[in-house]
């Protein structure tokens, strides 16, 4: 609860750098239907403190940093996410 979002993406390293995270997101993001289905203000979302291009296609998309937070399963940390809906 202290780490997990609503949303994962992951994208070949060969499409790296093609925007393609931030253009899948968006088009999720304008799914009003599934977003309505959500049943929520915000959707949560983190990205590694280290992963500046994950932290980027989330700001991209309108998430706003709410915390850092430890994830012992994957002993790491990460930022987390707001992103208005």
């Amino acid at each position: 609860a202290n780490y997990a979002g609503h949303i994962a993406y992951s994208i070949r390293p060969s499409a790296r750098g093609k925007h393609y995270a931030t253009q899948a997101l968006a088009l999720l993001m304008a799914d009003g239907e599934r977003m309505a289905r959500m049943d929520r203000d915000h959707l949560i979302i983190s990205a590694d403190v280290d992963n500046i291009a994950s932290q980027k296609v989330i700001t991209n998309n309108g998430g706003v940093f709410v915390t850092e937070s430890f994830c012992a399963p994957m002993n790491e940390t990460v930022n987390i996410y707001h992103i208005p809906l």
